[in-house]
């Protein structure tokens, strides 16, 4: 029904003779371009390689992304805004400008990349050998994360417990790592609940993957919430380490680079701290 909606749309667009609608097809036209242009390197090579042949089906992902692209940022940005307050409240426009980029770029990425993977379920690509660690995704992406389990291996670290002391010792344990667990893990789960719940509305070929399709799916939207993750520590870094502004032109390697050669010589100084204060009361 959307492909059958869309080729009306192509067809009334080449049969108008109205003058101001030829403008208006111009428009579309150069819209379409621009966005081609800018995302030519994220979109399916085999559709880039021949765009002729392939212009409905570019015209089809075209439509879906600006479908999609809106609503999908708008539910990362409240992410952002949950679990990173501290970059809503910077206020010079620069730094503002980069924050307010994380969620259209990780909008975007995720898109690019699921609009890959049902094109190979398209084309009839076999997922199990374009991807070689399939098997180790399996293991990895095919049920929900758990926390670690205290075993009895642990128990070597305090031999002196009982065997009452032991038990006790365990449960205070699984408590505590349960709790640092679910501080890790919740807001991954709530930002890919969100990103999901857009993509059912607003995506309807999700519904055409198959089970090894959705191994790779879950793959590729974990990646993406560590990549959003980098994203949000390195602006939070650039804030936190007082770094001048121009060093948001840096590449995003070049900065992140800068950052952690300060973290470590913090670290060091820190680390040389005690010893200096031995040497001195020695």
């Amino acid at each position: 029904m959307k492909l059958f909606r869309l080729l009306i749309l192509i067809e009334e667009a080449m049969f108008e003779d109205d003058d101001d609608d030829d403008d208006d097809d111009d428009f579309i036209e150069s819209d379409f371009n621009k966005w081609f242009y800018a995302h030519e390197t994220d979109i399916p090579r085999k559709l880039v390689n021949d765009s002729e042949r392939n212009s409905i089906d570019l015209a089809i992902i075209f439509y879906d992304y600006n479908k999609i692209i809106s609503p999908l940022t708008q539910t990362i940005s409240l992410q952002l805004q949950k679990y990173h307050p501290r970059l809503g409240i910077e206020m010079r426009p620069p730094v503002v400008e980069k924050i307010e980029e994380i969620a259209k770029v990780t909008a975007s990425s995720f898109l690019f990349e699921l609009f890959k993977l049902v094109y190979d379920q398209k084309s009839g690509v076999i997922i199990r050998e374009k991807y070689t660690n399939f098997d180790d995704y399996i293991k990895y992406y095919g049920r929900p994360k758990q926390p670690p389990v205290i075993i009895e291996a642990f128990r070597y670290a305090e031999p002196d417990l009982t065997d009452e002391e032991w038990e006790e010792r365990k449960k205070e344990l699984s408590i505590e790592v349960q709790k640092r667990f679910d501080k890790e893990n919740n807001p991954r789960v709530e930002f890919i609940n969100a990103v999901q719940t857009v993509l059912f509305v607003h995506y309807a070929e999700l519904e055409t993957l198959n089970p090894d399709e959705w191994i790779i799916y879950a793959m590729l939207l974990n990646s993406e919430y560590r990549e959003y993750q980098n994203r949000c520590w390195l602006i939070e870094s650039f804030i936190d380490y007082g770094l001048p502004l121009q060093d948001l032109e840096l590449s995003t390697y070049d900065l992140a680079q800068k950052i952690m050669y300060i973290k470590n010589e913090l670290r060091e100084v820190e680390f040389r701290k005690p010893t200096e204060q031995r040497q001195n009361e020695g």
